[in-house]
């Protein structure tokens, strides 16, 4: 039933249609806006090139940053290594070794001073 009704729609809408013709200015606007539109279209193409070109540059720029971004970071890790180990130790103290130079003077003084006694 809803079959033939939709045929019975199609059937007075084919029949009741009117034909439009069109006039020559019509015909040459129409024809205008379709090549400025294409025009438009193709010169969008390009542009879509041209952004998918440059995004593929920037992801390898990405990966290059990001390359560098690591190594520096290794960098600045094997840097914090070396100054660990070039820190000064315990015994490495300048005034430890005022102290123990400023005994050993007194010392070899106090000595000397009582082999001549």
């Amino acid at each position: 039933m809803f079959i033939k009704f939709i045929i019975l729609l199609f059937m007075s809408f084919c029949f009741t249609q009117e034909t439009h013709t069109f006039t020559t200015d019509e015909v040459d606007n129409i024809f205008g806006h379709i090549q400025e539109l294409e025009l438009k279209d193709s010169l969008n193409i390009n542009y879509i090139k041209l952004l998918e070109e440059k995004s593929k540059e920037d992801s390898l720029l990405f990966v290059d940053y990001k390359l560098k971004i690591d190594n520096l970071q290794e960098q600045i890790d094997l840097q914090e290594e070396r100054i660990k180990e070039i820190k000064p130790q315990w015994y490495n103290n300048k005034w430890i070794w005022f102290t123990l130079g400023v005994m050993s003077a007194g010392g070899s003084v106090h000595l000397a001073g009582q082999i001549t006694n």
